[in-house]
This record gives C-alpha cells, structure tokens and sequence, in this order.
C-alpha cells in the first residue's frame, strides 16, 4: 500500500476516534468511509481491510461488559481456525478470510454488548445526505479516472465493488429514520433518498447488493403507498406510484430492448451469473467427495483448495464446461468463491456451518427481544434476510462489518437487548 496513502488513512482514523467519541454511530459510519475511500484509491484489501479491523474495534475495547458465554465459544472456535490458518496454511489468506467473512457476525455481539449510552437524538438526514453525496463524489472519481465505457456499466476499483457499499451501510439508519417519522414530508425525503441510493447500488454491479437493497426498497414503498393516511400523503403516493409504473409499462413493453440493458447493467443476465454456476457446483462436488476430516473442520481458512486432488477433478470438470480463471481456483488460498456459504462449507466444514447458523439463529432471536413494534422487526428481520440472500452472490468484505456494527448499534438505540 502506497505510504502516503497508509499515513493519511491512519492519521484519519485516530482523529475520528478522537472528535466522535460521544457519537459511536456516526463515528463507526466514518471510519467506514476513511475505509472505502483508501480501497477506492489503492484498489487493494491486503492493508486497508486489516487497518479498517482495528480501528472499528478500538472504540469497544475497555467498555465490553462481560462476555457471555456463547460468544466467547464462537470466539474460540473462529479464532482457532484463525491461528491454524496464520501458523500453518497463508497467512495473509487467512487473516483476510477471517475478517471478511467471520468478524463481520462477531462485531455483532461486540456491538451489542458495549455499555456506552447511545440515547442521544442525532440527526440522521444530514448524515443520510452526506452518505449520499459521498457516493456520488466515488462515482465521480472512479468515472472520470477510468475513463473507459466499462466505468458507466461498474464502478470498481480493481475487482471490489465501490458504489452501493455506503447505500448498504446506512440501510438500517434508513429504516430506523423511515418508521420513527410520522411527518410525510420526511418519509417522502427518506423515500428519495433511497432511490438515489439504489442508483448506486445499480452502478456497483453487484447482484447482493442489488437484492437486499431491493427488498428493503420495496418494503419502504409498499409501507409508503398503503399505510400512511392523509390528504398530503395521497398526492405524494399518487406520484410516486403513477412513476413507478410508467418505469415498468415503459421498460417492459414499449421499449423491451431497454429492459435488456438494464439487466446487463446491473450484471442480471445469465451469462454474468454463470461463474457462480460453476463455482457452487465444484464446491458442492468437492464436499460431497472429500475426506472426512476436510467435511468436518473444512481445509482452513488460508488452506489451499488446489491441493487436493478431489477439487481438481470438480473444478476441471466445470472448466471442461466454460468456467474460465483457472489460476485463481487451482493456485490461491483462503476463499475462493463468490457464495459466502460455499467459502464457509470448504475452508471451514459443518463446524463452520453450525457455527454460522447459530450466530443467525441468536441475531433473530436478539431482534425478538430488541424491538416490540410489528414494523420495526418486519423491517429488521427482512434485513437479516437480505443480507443472508445477499451472501450467496457475493462474501460482504466492503460492507459486512459496518452494517452489522450498526444494525447492533440502532437495535441498541430502540430498545436495550441483553445478550443470550
């Protein structure tokens, strides 16, 4: 990583710690961006990723409560894994898998478990703006320094997606802000909000990102048109609706060609998905063939799938029928795939899964005890949804431990959950 770029990231770090101390959320949204802002300029993982680890925690170590005994044991289990991995397998494969794909669902319960009161009102719109107008000056940069037509079609530095992350991390603000207002005037401010998030959304390329995104935008909409009463809200609904559906007739019948085209935008067409065909069915083949050790605790997380003979044959086979970046899958450690729950179920076993599984049953389990209002934990279970159907198409590097951390952070703003 460019050192200039390094000593700037870190000098911006602290002073976030520093100056938003009071404001854990706000100050956890900007380290996010100090975050994607050095991916977006370096284009790499290998420093930023660990650099944004350790300065997301910093705020919560020395204020934890006690912690409970179930997380301490997920701890163990992942961190067990982590120490394999660094000491035995690649190092560098393992710390970047571990905090990608694991710490995202453990800063959870960190999270959750700080004591810091967080009841003061902030307000949410202004730094909704920002998290926009944020978006929009990445766009800008990525755009005009790409300067090629694949830049309109996906805006990435390297292969890591860069719009849509921040519209994905405000989500559970946007849906806190969107069901706490009773004025239609900000209902109809936060339903414009969104969709110019969802613009960005489309321009990052990313089919995760597009359908949890898309599921909460619908929600919002349907909320929208059919729950709120009101002369003013009438008019604001009639336009709204009459908008959306002009959108559909036009794209759908009177210009089909360019429903294409927006599909092929937001890389929903069937060749674009094909890679994650091959790659499902090669880990599914993998798993059903492998040794039993490797069905139980998986090959580590910096473990080399190539290495074992049963992959070669699963992956070669899907080569034989297109798949293509035969490099990447026979030479590199660590996660190899798109699908978050392919990595786990190869590096990690059906310890690994059982684990998983039992972090989301007590997510669930933690909303229920969190929020007693229907909508609030509608609109917070749908995200955990999302998020989990997001995972299939891609792991949530960018973006997993900001909105995990203030989801956490906004359950604890509504209610005041305790820990299972």
């Amino acid at each position: 990583m460019n050192l200039f770029v390094l000593a700037v990231s870190i000098i911006a770090y602290l002073i976030i710690l520093i100056v938003l101390r009071r404001n854990i959320i706000v100050q956890q949204l900007m380290l996010y961006f100090v975050y994607i802002v050095s991916v977006t300029y370096y284009q790499g993982l290998d420093i930023a990723l660990p650099l944004y680890f350790v300065f997301s925690l910093i705020p919560f170590i020395g204020r934890l409560r006690r912690i409970d005994v179930r997380t301490f044991l997920t701890i163990c289990i992942l961190g067990a894994y982590l120490v394999v991995g660094m000491c035995f397998q690649n190092t560098q494969r393992a710390i970047t898998m571990f905090i990608s794909r694991c710490w995202q669902f453990l800063f959870f319960f960190v999270a959750l478990n700080d004591d810091k009161d967080i009841r003061q009102e902030i307000n949410y719109i202004k730094i909704l703006y920002f998290s926009v107008i944020a978006e929009l000056v990445l766009a800008a940069y990525l755009f005009f320094t790409k300067r090629s037509l694949y830049a309109v079609v996906r805006l990435t530095a390297g292969a890591q997606p860069i719009t849509g992350n921040t519209a994905v991390v405000v989500l559970p603000i946007i849906i806190y802000c969107f069901l706490k207002s009773d004025e239609t005037k900000d209902q109809t401010r936060l339903i414009v909000i969104s969709f110019i998030m969802a613009l960005f959304v489309a321009l990052s390329g990313t089919r995760g990102y597009e359908l949890i995104y898309g599921i909460m935008l619908v929600w919002m909409i349907w909320l929208y048109i059919f729950k709120q009463s009101g002369r003013r809200h009438s008019v604001n609904r009639f336009i709204l609706f009459s908008v959306l559906a002009a959108l559909v007739i036009g794209l759908l019948f009177i210009m089909p060609q360019y429903a294409e085209r927006v599909f092929s935008l937001m890389r929903l067409n069937k060749r674009s998905i094909g890679i994650r065909t091959y790659e499902n069915k090669a880990a599914i083949e993998f798993f059903l063939n492998a040794p039993a050790r490797v069905k139980l605790f998986g090959v580590g997380l910096g473990g080399r799938l190539g290495s074992y003979s049963v992959f070669q044959r699963a992956i070669y086979k899907q080569f034989s029928l297109g798949m293509w970046n035969q490099s990447h899958y026979l030479n590199d450690s660590g996660a190899l795939f798109h699908n978050l729950y392919m990595n786990i179920l190869c590096n990690m076993g059906i310890v690994g899964l059982l684990v998983f599984a039992a972090i989301i049953v007590r997510i669930w389990r933690t909303i229920n005890r969190t929020v007693k209002k229907s909508d609030y934990s509608i609109a917070f279970k749908l995200l955990l949804i999302g998020f989990l159907l997001m995972n299939y198409y891609r792991w949530s590097t960018d973006c997993g431990i900001a909105i995990f951390g203030i989801f956490a952070l906004i359950l604890k703003k509504i209610g005041n959950p305790e820990i299972e």
